[in-house]
């Protein structure tokens, strides 16, 4: 498991390998497979906004890829995700935040 934080403008601030349990990769693959992650769509867009025109909003980017068993999948977002066009919404992205959490013992995914 490879974990990425990045800085201002996408560069690499920590790189760090882990080596998670085989217990812990079990449960975060049943994780993965639950939430539908393999059926995640390629890219998360925010829905409309009522902001001024040219007002630009902060928001999170993020982007995963997995790969198991065969299965591959790449999926990203701009303050948007599975099931829901503001992340703040997404319980299926927050689920899965967590089961990265766990799998790198406490570290954030956001």
């Amino acid at each position: 498991l490879v974990y990425e934080t990045f800085d201002t403008g996408y560069t690499v601030d920590r790189q760090v390998e882990l080596n998670p349990s085989e217990a812990q990769w079990t449960r975060f693959w049943r994780t993965v497979d639950d939430l539908g992650v393999w059926e995640w769509a390629e890219r998360y867009e925010p829905g409309e906004r009522f902001d001024p025109s040219g007002v630009v909003r902060d928001g999170v980017h993020w982007s995963i890829t997995l790969g198991h068993n065969g299965r591959n999948i790449q999926s990203s977002g701009d303050g948007a995700g599975p099931s829901a066009r503001d992340l703040d919404d997404s319980t299926v992205f927050d689920a899965f935040a967590e089961a990265v959490s766990r799998l790198s013992g406490s570290r954030a995914f956001s």
